[in-house]
């Protein structure tokens, strides 16, 4: 009687557990993407940023020079 209680609470571990992995298996996945979109505007900022400074680059030579 008591092994099978100990089973019984062994395996409603289990199961917990593997609730709990299914749920952090989605978190993970979820926040890896989250993470790519975050890495895609910031390559898209850092573009933007690159081409507004070439811009003012252009710019202001020009005033530099006069």
């Amino acid at each position: 009687m008591r092994k099978k209680k100990q089973i019984e609470e062994l395996q409603q571990q289990v199961e917990q557990l593997m609730m709990l992995n299914h749920h952090l298996h989605e978190k993970v996945i979820n926040l890896l993407e989250s993470n790519h979109q975050i890495l895609h505007e910031n390559s898209q900022l850092k573009e933007k940023a690159s081409s507004f400074h070439l811009l003012m680059a252009d710019v202001l030579l020009p005033m530099r020079n006069a």
